[in-house]
């Protein structure tokens, strides 16, 4: 696929928006789609109605351009010129003319990826724990827990690996057992089974225990020894090093299957999450927090992401519209879901404005059109008015709300003063009396309606575009962006 030097401006984002591959579920970076001609699919709302897969039509490079960020209520962001369009309750608008504090479409789920790849079921558990209470900073792996259900697991996930845990201190546990690199001992004698890549000695003598025979060149280069099997794991996952601010779940987990990311995400949250006022989860990696609250998606379960402690802690939660689905999804157990399932209970017949669209001036003007075509309404308050004309008078209203089951109806009970969020209910009343039609897309499962908290300048940034036909969208870090059209 041939990538274009120039697009419009209006039609570009920030090489760092996420790009979600379609076959394989991992995560890439905009600009590295663009660059890579292997990466031909992407995600993208069909018909206004579905979040699918679809094909790329063709990739550009616009150069470097002014941008603004968009910051939204659910911690996510992202980085596009003032042109480019973005969806919203009235449709598409470009971000220059959109205000903080109206919403935006946001991919309401994920879907899963079309070529799974599974991993063990021990190797699922334990990169849980390593990720959410592990220390591999230094030689040694270690994990932290007070919790014997946790160290069960992770016990009997290490022996199906060849591994044991030794107790290390009064809550932390050391992962022992070493033995060749699989990959390298698979080429054969001459390279160090280390992994290392250097080439080893002939061996002087014969030394059936360490597998030396005279002539043959030993398993070892000079200096090198087996390494730790936790090691060799976290290796294999890219998992080097890193501190508590540096962690992040490696590619491999993205692409699992539905049960085995179910499980992960489990175990993770019964070593490091917790559910008090909602389920939730505080870590030290932003990046981390971020990738969770991205795997969530999968299973059509929103969250929000924030800062703690000037930035040093990053902290998830699950808002209460998603606490049965969390609950039916993710398989916590013992007390945590003890505790989900009252919070869930004492939630019933809650109403939350999270998720809702905002009532923009341009949607209002339509609807008051069609509630008083003629003009003849009477303004008795702000945004309230009462049809007065034989076309809709106050028989509308009252099959509106004999439709709601409410003693009366008024053009301003069709959204939420307070937030100036839609109230659903009144709106699909409404729309159904008075023959409007067009809206229902708003409501569709796969959209999350999300509230923008600011635009600033981002200054000047290399920006990218794709075009996706025939749905001439595409899903951007979680935003639903637009494209031009071929």
């Amino acid at each position: 696929m041939a990538v274009k030097a120039r697009q419009p401006d209006r039609f570009a984002l920030a090489g760092d928006a996420e790009i979600t591959d379609p076959v394989t579920g991992r995560v890439l970076l905009l600009g590295d789609v663009v660059r890579e001609p292997l990466t031909g699919g992407v995600h993208t709302l069909a018909n206004r109605q579905v979040i699918a897969a679809d094909i790329i039509a063709d990739k550009m490079r616009s150069g470097v351009k002014p941008a603004v960020k968009v910051a939204l209520a659910s911690g996510r962001w992202i980085t596009a010129t003032g042109q480019h369009p973005l969806l919203t309750p009235d449709g598409w608008r470009p971000i220059a003319e959109i205000e903080p504090g109206e919403t935006i479409a946001l991919a309401g789920r994920i879907p899963w990826p079309l070529l799974p790849v599974p991993l063990p079921a021990a190797e699922i558990d334990l990169l849980a724990v390593l990720l959410a209470e592990g220390g591999y900073t230094q030689l040694s792996v270690l994990f932290t827990t007070a919790s014997p259900e946790i160290l069960d697991l992770a016990t009997q996930g290490a022996a199906e690996l060849g591994m044991t845990v030794r107790q290390a201190g009064k809550y932390s546990y050391r992962l022992n057992g070493t033995g060749p690199d699989p990959a390298a001992a698979a080429r054969g004698r001459g390279i160090c089974w280390c992994g290392c890549g250097k080439p080893t000695l002939p061996s002087k003598s014969t030394w059936l225990a360490k597998g030396h025979r005279t002539g043959v060149p030993q398993r070892y280069a000079p200096g090198c020894k087996p390494l730790l099997l936790a090691r060799q794991l976290l290796n294999r996952h890219g998992m080097g090093h890193e501190s508590a601010h540096a962690k992040k779940i490696p590619p491999r987990i993205f692409q699992v299957p539905d049960q085995q990311l179910a499980r992960f995400l489990a175990v993770f949250w019964m070593c490091d999450g917790y559910v008090d006022g909602s389920p939730g989860v505080t870590l030290a990696s932003e990046q981390m927090v971020r990738q969770v609250q991205h795997l969530l998606l999968r299973f059509g379960i929103q969250s929000t992401v924030d800062p703690r402690h000037q930035g040093a802690h990053w902290r998830l939660r699950v808002p209460s519209p998603w606490w049965r689905r969390f609950l039916d999804a993710i398989p916590i157990w013992g007390a945590k879901r003890d505790r989900l399932e009252e919070l869930v209970k004492q939630s019933r017949g809650g109403v939350s404005v999270i998720g809702l669209p905002t009532f923009t001036a341009r949607l209002r003007r339509s609807l008051r059109t069609a509630w008083d075509p003629d003009g003849f309404g009477t303004r008795v308050a702000p945004y309230l008015y009462i049809a007065r004309n034989a076309r809709t008078g106050q028989g509308r209203a009252a099959d509106v709300a004999a439709r709601l089951g409410w003693i009366k109806f008024q053009f301003d009970r069709l959204f939420n003063k307070a937030t100036n969020t839609i109230c659903p209910a009144a709106f699909r009343a409404f729309c159904a009396v008075l023959g409007v039609t067009g809206h229902d897309w708003i409501w569709s499962p796969d959209i999350f309606w999300d509230r923008i908290t600011s635009i600033t300048p981002a200054g000047e940034q290399e920006v990218y575009g794709l075009q996706v036909e025939p749905s001439r969208n595409f899903v951007a870090s979680g935003v639903i962006a637009g494209c031009p059209a071929l």
